[in-house]
């Protein structure tokens, strides 16, 4: 399928979703679980539901919620607290398994 049909059914399946979708700037290399947790922890996402990992150079995604959530409780020791978005994003992901 073209790059112009892919995008335009994107579009249309994101036109959709009544909450919307979010989609972190980043630069080629720059973002990755290290990163994505750090940010998740600081707090950065309001109301984060679902992560996906996308490699555009070998032409996959995936759904990596539980991977993330399952990283994410092993380290609560390392931090003094945990923001509620991520309690939330830990409660919606349990419901998912």
């Amino acid at each position: 399928m073209p790059l112009s049909m892919r995008k335009a059914n994107q579009a249309r399946l994101l036109a959709r979703r009544p909450e919307g979708i979010f989609v972190s700037d980043f630069e080629l290399g720059e973002i990755g679980p290290e990163t994505l947790i750090r940010d998740l922890m600081e707090d950065q996402y309001s109301q984060p539901t679902r992560i996906v990992a996308f490699n555009t150079a070998e032409g996959w995604s995936r759904d990596v919620t539980l991977d993330i959530a399952d990283e994410l409780r092993r380290r609560f020791a390392e931090y003094d607290e945990v923001p509620a978005s991520v309690q939330a994003f830990l409660e919606t992901a349990s419901r998912a398994r």
